[in-house]
């Protein structure tokens, strides 16, 4: 295996263990400021990834460079997870909520963070245009090695993060969107009722997802990806 691909593996895998322990931190740490505290209490509100992988070590370790290598090292995928207390998330609906959407709208922060660094770089010269069509947005520019490593940890954490987001908030069970089906239910028992139901579709709901997600995902990157090198060329033009 080769120095170029070692790299490119541990950056791939050190950015998706920052951003699921975000997610699932996230997630944890909303469930205990809304009272449950099950996930907090197996250390999960933390972005140390060592509790979260304990708790998923084929989502955490396994897919991951299962996927990398299947992928000729262009993408990397897996899952974790934080238990919470089905019995309150039906008593608070809103707080339960609040929960499932903690760990998707988490990963807005590296995606501004990465955005912003990628638009300071496209603007200075130090990031250039990709030289073909590609899902990375940003090559490297006139910084020679640097450039193209902080080009590449970029396009990682903004790509990866972006996928997450967009994918975890897509309403189809098991992923965290579907919540909303739960929490505007009627009554307790029908929200046990309607959790215990989208559970046992998560499977239908999984096809689902990967069907529609390019259909979604893929506009909107778009569009981000278009104000980038806009607005990088509008602060060019004026520097």
């Amino acid at each position: 295996m080769s120095n170029s691909i070692l790299v490119n593996l541990l950056v791939w895998y050190l950015v998706f263990l920052f951003s699921t322990s975000l997610h699932e931190a996230a997630h944890a740490w909303a469930a205990a400021r809304g009272g449950d505290f099950t996930a907090y209490a197996a250390g999960q509100v933390t972005l140390n990834p060592v509790p979260h992988i304990r708790r998923e070590k084929f989502g955490m370790i396994v897919m991951p460079f299962l996927s990398f290598f299947l992928n000729g090292g262009a993408w990397m995928w897996g899952w974790a997870s934080a238990p919470f207390n089905p019995a309150w998330a039906a008593r608070y609906p809103g707080r339960s909520l609040i929960m499932a959407l903690a760990g998707p709208l988490s990963h807005l922060a590296p995606i501004l963070a990465a955005w912003t660094v990628m638009l300071i770089g496209l603007a200075t010269g130090f990031f250039g245009f990709p030289t073909h069509r590609g899902m990375f947005p940003v090559d490297m520019g006139n910084g020679g090695s640097f450039s193209w490593g902080l080009a590449s940890l970029c396009n990682i954490v903004y790509l990866l993060n972006s996928v997450l987001l967009v994918f975890n908030l897509m309403p189809l069970p098991p992923m965290d969107g579907s919540e909303i089906w739960i929490a505007f239910a009627a009554r307790e028992e029908d929200r046990l009722r309607r959790r215990s139901l989208l559970a046992s579709y998560s499977f239908v709901g999984m096809v689902l997802a990967w069907y529609l997600f390019p259909r979604v995902y893929t506009p909107m990157i778009s569009l981000s990806t278009g104000i980038l090198y806009r607005l990088s060329g509008m602060i060019a033009a004026l520097s």
